[in-house]
């Protein structure tokens, strides 16, 4: 049996480490490592943040410069583009024109056709209604006095005939009775003489007639109505010439005008420029606001600051723990010695629980007592100690405390990272889009003069030309044809209406004929002539004018062209191409880096208890 442990003196070196060694090693503990290596890292971050941040600045500004430079050629700009507008409303200034003359002459010959068509039915019903009613009246009027007259003269005669028969009739009948007397007188010697009655010859009314007056003027009336084909010469004349003489000067006025417009009608802008000097910078990106990536910056340097507090807070609190825990493992390994005394004392004493009790006092301490409670077999109870042996290895013991800690520190950072990142980028994108918006009033605001007196220029030009469509080309449409058209209309019904006059007028057919001439055609006539005025009202072109910002940028182009700058700022598509981005994703990517060396030490961790409990199974099988 060994010999019990004896007193030792407090002065001299022990061939064991006490209490204070123990303590004064553990600042040294590896554990510590990752954290420390934390805290550099971030402190590197902090330092390179602020590099960034400044770095990030100048690019804003000059992405900006860039802007201010290719300023300095707008004022060469509206010419261009004044050019190249010029170019597209010559073209439809042409075509507009050229159409609206054809859809004149269109409508000319519509209306052509049309008031023929009308004229010529209007004009055939009514000659044929008057051959039917009037000229059949007269023929059988003409019929009616022939039979008269014939018969009057036939009467006449026949009254003739018979008076003279008569009257010798009554002269036969006297001389018989003279005779008669005459026998019986002659016995007295008396002869009576009577005078016979003469026979007039009545020759007035041989023969007799009616005067011809009426007749003949019933045939003057008749040879007197016009014919179709006189009309129909008559309104051609009237109608058709005077149309297709308007539409051949119209054609020629529409291809005149447009001949006539070329690039020299519309102005053209003078060649301008602005020098590209720091005062044209000055004016555009004098107040460019990137006071969101300073705030950005200090908001990272105060985050790295707590972070740096707090892992150190972590540093101090884990050497307090492991201060505790040398501490208790001190007391355990004096406890330990009365343990192995009593190891020692048995009759069979087993040198390797000696050494395990040696080597894990704190197992003997806090869960051989356990242990014993719980009345494990003998091959149980030594694969618990040895699996606790086995976690409790200070290897084992550094990859969880390394990996936990700086995974939960890290994390911590992580979190606050983001929540700073989207208050930064809220911050940027108000304070970017007033930048910007202010950017685009300076830059329209190098072009205005320009593009309103191009505006001014156009419009006097445009002005001129619908002047002259109206004029030249619509203006003989209203002020010649129309009118003239409407005197024809008048014409030809006042023609209509001598005609009815001269033929019916003293005549019982002048008031039907003359209110059915007026139900057929006047009517019609009247609609013609409100259709002419309206079309006289309306007979006019309207051309669109320029707006005075024309040659201006539109609110989508000018935030094109400030684009580089809001892309600098916040980025486009991708949020962390931007300032902000860029600085709070070059501070997350060192955490994220940290944050992978944590993972991968407490996945070590994770596989070095699957063996140990792999190796309890095996054994304990």
């Amino acid at each position: 049996m060994p010999p019990i442990h004896e007193e030792d003196d407090e002065h001299e070196l022990k061939p064991f480490l006490g209490l204070a060694p123990r303590l004064w090693l553990t600042t040294f503990n590896p554990g510590f490592l990752p954290l420390i290596f934390t805290i550099a890292q971030v402190a590197a971050a902090r330092k390179s943040t602020a590099e960034l941040a400044a770095q990030l600045k100048r690019n804003v500004l000059d992405a900006c410069a860039q802007i201010a430079a290719g300023a300095g050629t707008l004022h060469a700009l509206p010419r261009y583009l004044a050019m190249q507008t010029n170019a597209e409303v010559l073209r439809a200034t042409r075509a507009t024109v050229l159409a609206v003359g054809s859809a004149l002459m269109d409508c000319i010959t519509v209306i052509e056709v049309v008031l023929n068509f009308i004229v010529d039915t209007y004009r055939s019903l009514l000659l044929c209604t008057i051959q039917l009613v009037v000229q059949g009246s007269l023929e059988l009027l003409i019929s009616a006095v022939q039979i008269i007259s014939d018969g009057v003269t036939s009467s006449l005669n026949s009254i003739r005939d018979s008076i003279q028969e008569d009257i010798g009739t009554m002269n036969r009948v006297i001389q018989s009775a003279v005779r008669g007397i005459n026998r019986v007188t002659s016995i007295v010697n008396v002869d009576l003489s009577v005078p016979t009655i003469d026979i007039p010859s009545l020759s007035f009314l041989a023969n007799v007639t009616i005067p011809t007056g009426f007749e003949d003027s019933l045939l003057r009336l008749n040879n007197s109505l016009p014919t179709m084909e006189e009309l129909q010469d008559k309104m051609n004349a009237l109608i058709n010439v005077p149309f297709e003489a308007l539409k051949a000067e119209i054609n020629e006025t529409r291809l005149e005008i447009a001949a006539g417009l070329n690039s020299s009608s519309f102005p053209v802008p003078s060649l301008k420029s602005l020098s590209q000097d720091s005062g044209l910078r000055d004016e555009l990106c004098g107040d460019l606001d990137t006071g969101f990536i300073d705030d950005t910056a200090a908001a990272l340097h105060k985050l790295s600051g707590a972070a740096i507090g707090l892992m150190v807070l972590a540093l101090l609190i884990g050497w307090g723990v492991l201060a505790f825990y040398q501490w208790q493992r001190w007391r355990a390994l004096k406890d330990t010695v009365a343990a192995v005394e009593d190891e020692w004392r048995r009759e069979v004493p087993n040198a390797w629980t000696t050494v395990a009790v040696v080597d894990a006092p704190l197992i003997e301490r806090y869960a051989n007592p356990l242990m014993n409670k719980a009345r494990l077999k003998p091959r149980t109870r030594t694969n618990v100690r040895w699996l606790l042996s086995y976690l409790s290895h200070p290897t084992c013991l550094t990859l969880l405390i390394m990996s936990v800690v700086g995974l939960i520190a890290i994390q911590a950072q992580i979190a606050a990272l983001h929540g700073l990142k989207a208050a930064a980028q809220a911050r940027a994108t108000e304070s970017i889009s007033a930048t910007t918006e202010g950017l685009s009033g300076r830059l329209n605001g190098l072009l205005a003069n320009a593009s309103q007196s191009y505006a001014e220029d156009m419009n006097v030009a445009l002005s001129a030309i619908e002047t002259s469509i109206n004029e030249d080309m619509f203006g003989h449409w209203v002020n010649g044809t129309a009118v003239n058209l409407n005197a024809t209309l008048v014409e030809f019904y006042d023609d209509v209406e001598r005609t009815i006059k001269t033929a019916f007028e003293g005549t019982p057919l002048f008031r039907p004929i003359n209110g059915f001439v007026y139900c057929i055609l006047g009517s019609k006539i009247d609609s013609l002539e409100k259709a002419l005025a309206w079309v006289r009202e309306h007979a006019h072109v309207d051309l669109p004018t320029v707006p005075a910002d024309v040659l201006q940028l539109s609110s989508e182009s000018t935030a094109e062209l400030a684009g580089p700058v809001t892309a600098a700022a916040v980025g486009g598509d991708d949020p962390d191409s931007g300032a902000v981005g860029k600085l709070v994703k070059h501070f997350e990517d060192a955490l994220r880096a940290q944050q992978v060396v944590y993972g991968i030490l407490l996945g070590v961790y994770g596989l070095v208890v699957l063996v140990g409990l792999l190796v309890v199974a095996w054994h304990s099988g």
